[in-house]
């Protein structure tokens, strides 16, 4: 599947003043997958400040994971709910069915013991 993301200056007036964990939590919690960023202020920014990006970039990341495994799990479940409710209509289509030939056969019997020969009335027809 392909990665969708935003552009970072989408959320801001002012390019160069951009509060980027909340722009990442802001994203992750929409569904978008990338938040294209630009680079070169990132040049800039000290250890401590890098490292509080890439353990918030981190934190989406694993939650995104958690989110499709989850997602992948309750789709998962509505499978089987509907496959057992197919069958379910099947075997009660079948019972149906066979509930019908039984009731032929015994208008057959029926008529056998009458003396009406070997079909219902109606031709053997249902």
């Amino acid at each position: 599947m392909n990665p969708i993301g935003m552009h970072y200056g989408f959320w801001s007036h002012n390019w160069d003043e951009i509060a980027y964990i909340p722009l990442m939590e802001k994203l992750a919690w929409l569904g978008f997958d990338i938040c294209e960023v630009a680079s070169a202020e990132w040049g800039y920014y000290d250890d401590a400040r890098l490292r509080e990006l890439k353990a918030c970039a981190d934190m989406v990341d694993m939650l995104d994971a958690k989110m499709f495994s989850l997602n992948q799990a309750i789709m998962e479940i509505g499978r089987t709910r509907r496959e057992e409710a197919e069958k379910k209509l099947e075997e009660e289509r079948l019972q149906e069915e066979a509930r019908q030939q039984a009731q032929r056969a015994r208008e057959i019997v029926e008529g056998q013991k009458a003396g009406q020969g070997t079909e219902p009335e109606n031709g053997g027809k249902a």
